[in-house]
């Protein structure tokens, strides 16, 4: 199991959970979500690294999911995000498993 590339993805999905909350509760006219998920679109700078590549998902005005793939493209690590900023439903693919 490769562990670091696995730990990397974690982190960055951590990151990238914190800003789509930060979106959430940002009022509308400071360019957030005033309350939801809606609209909610990833930096660019965000979504590629040395890590993987990432995408978003907004399945609800309440939940949103990241996708991670790694750069082999055989493992990746995906996870939803709640209304609360809360991770949960973590899934992992590959040697990530």
């Amino acid at each position: 199991m490769d562990v670091s590339g696995r730990d990397f993805m974690i982190q960055d999905m951590i990151n990238l959970a914190a800003v789509a909350h930060q979106y959430r509760i940002r009022p509308q006219s400071e360019g957030g979500g005033s309350g939801s998920f809606g609209g909610f679109v990833m930096p660019k700078r965000m979504a590629s690294n040395e890590n993987g590549e990432y995408s978003v998902i907004i399945i609800s005005v309440d939940t949103i999911e990241f996708i991670g793939v790694a750069r082999d493209s055989l493992n990746g690590v995906s996870v939803k995000v709640d209304s609360t900023g809360k991770l949960h439903a973590w899934r992992y693919r590959g040697d990530y498993q």
